[in-house]
């Protein structure tokens, strides 16, 4: 219900430019802000994740991308209930796993094997980690954000250090008509409804937030119908 009134919302972007995120205009206040606030709302959010990692993550990604075999240690920002990093090291289990996210998010995160439960907010600062992740992370903040985040993540990764991106929409560099691009077209029309900056994005729009980040290279691993992994290597190898 919050999410439907938000969409109706939707018409004020338009008509008048530079006006509130349409949940804001809704709720009078930002999605997260929002959903600190209601334990119940975190407990749904997770399920919906849990949900679309499942069929995104597991489904296509664990199986096709192998970037985590040479992993030892891995932080995945923003990772919820640590449900999908369990998942990694449930498959690789030389991997010692690290759950960051906010305070109220870590305090409902159950116990996982190999899984260690941090609190923080990226947005200030990221502990220190030889490998990160970011699942659905940078679709929901704005180029500066997004920057500031991986700027983050590059201080606190080794000169070997690496960010994984995962992302199930990423926008094609040319818009076709097709159901693939009309989904994700969807998705960002979602995004922009919930957060301030929010969008999916091109290939070549990821590739230039890593650099503007101080990363040297980017190497992306096409997985299917719009889903990516992206790596952004901090020293060229």
């Amino acid at each position: 219900m919050h999410i439907i009134q938000s969409l109706c919302m939707l018409k004020h972007s338009v008509l008048e430019p530079g006006s509130s995120v349409p949940f804001c205009k809704a709720r009078g206040v930002s999605f997260y802000e929002f959903m600190s606030e209601r334990p119940e709302m975190i407990s749904w959010f997770n399920k919906h994740m849990r949900t679309a990692s499942y069929l995104h993550f597991d489904l296509k990604v664990l199986k096709v991308y192998e970037g985590f075999e040479e992993v030892k240690e891995l932080m995945d920002i923003g990772g919820g209930d640590g449900s999908s990093l369990a998942k990694i090291v449930s498959m690789y289990p030389h991997i010692h796993g690290i759950n960051f996210d906010i305070p109220s998010v870590i305090a409902q995160a159950p116990n996982y094997q190999g899984v260690k439960h941090v609190s923080g907010d990226m947005r200030d600062s990221i502990p220190k980690t030889q490998s990160i992740i970011l699942k659905l992370i940078l679709r929901n903040w704005d180029n500066k954000h997004c920057e500031k985040i991986l700027r983050n993540c590059w201080e606190a990764l080794p000169e070997a250090g690496k960010v994984i991106v995962v992302e199930y929409f990423v926008l094609p560099e040319e818009l076709k008509n097709t159901p693939e691009t009309m989904q994700i077209l969807a998705d960002d029309i979602f995004m922009m409804t919930l957060f301030d900056g929010g969008k999916e994005r091109t290939i070549a729009e990821m590739d230039k937030l890593a650099k503007c980040a101080g990363f040297t290279e980017t190497t992306f691993f096409p997985v299917s119908h719009g889903t990516y992994v992206i790596e952004f290597l901090k020293k060229r190898q």
